[in-house]
This record gives structure tokens, sequence and C-alpha cells, in this order.
């Protein structure tokens, strides 16, 4: 292997690393932002979902199970991306089955990034808050593609390569 691809390597490996560290840190962050939102904001995750009063009484310990639940499973998605391709980066694992749920994260998040901007016109008191969850997703968006990116170059420069050159 010439040391150009080594560098490469070197390289994408480094950015799938940092990227991975970035998927449990935004992780983190979207459980706490909610968490914030329910305790600290105008409105409840219950009326974040709009629920009505009839329906708090009749379903409001099942929602709330259903809303950890929830966020359980995101904070495991970003769980599972990030350590994933941190073991990747690292030559720890080879499969690359992380990538579909990178990917399908990837557009679930982009194709919500209209709604901000419904959002903005509906509600401009909240235009920080709207913003600064803008940007945590458009960077959420940067670092799977990235990721995704990476991955698909690591793979495509050890292609064909013979393993004790790795």
């Amino acid at each position: 292997m010439d040391e150009e691809t080594k560098v490469k390597l070197r390289r994408y490996r480094k950015n799938i690393e940092l990227n991975g560290q970035a998927m449990l840190l935004i992780g983190l962050w979207t459980i706490l932002k909610y968490i914030i939102i329910n305790y600290f904001g105008d409105k409840t995750i219950l009326g974040l979902i709009e629920v009505t009063e009839e329906e708090l009484r009749l379903w409001g310990g099942d929602m709330y199970v259903l809303l950890f639940a929830l966020l359980g499973f995101m904070y495991l998605m970003y769980l599972y991306v990030g350590r994933e391709a941190i073991s990747f980066a690292k030559g720890h694992r080879k499969s690359i089955v992380f990538l579909i749920f990178a990917g399908l994260h990837w557009f679930l998040l982009f194709i919500g990034i209209p709604g901000y901007i419904i959002e903005i016109k509906d509600n401009l008191m909240n235009l920080d808050a709207i913003l600064a969850a803008l940007l945590v997703d458009i960077a959420t968006c940067y670092v799977l593609g990235d990721i995704i990116y990476s991955v698909l170059q690591v793979n495509k420069l050890l292609k064909g390569m013979d393993l004790s050159e790795v």
C-alpha cells in the first residue's frame, strides 16, 4: 500500500471515530433537550403532542411510558451508530450494518428539516429554540453523512488489498 493510500485511510478512519463520538454526544443532547422542554419549557411533552385533558386522564401513564420508551429507543439508535462507527474506525469490526441505521436516521432528519421552516412561520416567539434545534439537526445530518461517506471510502480503499498491508 502506498503512502498516499495510508494517509487517506487514516484520515477517513479518524473522521469515522470523531463522528461516532459526536453521535454519542448528540444522543445525550437529544434526551436532555426533551427533559428540559418537559420540566422548564412553556409546554410539557404531552402538550407538544397535543393531548387533551380527557386523553390525559385515560391514557396519561401509558403515554409517559410510551414517550420514555421512544426516547430510550432514540438514544439507543444514536448509541448504536456511534459505538459501531468508533469500533469500525479502530478496526475492531468489519460489519457495516450500522450504515443502514445511519442512513435511515439521516433520511428521517433530512425530511424533517422543512418542518422547522413551517414552525418558524407559525411561532416567532420561540425563534431561538427553533433555530438551535434546526442547527443541531443540520449538524447531525452532516455527521451521519460523513460517517456513511467515510466508511464507504475506507471499504473502497481496502477492497482488493491484502490484509497484511492494512
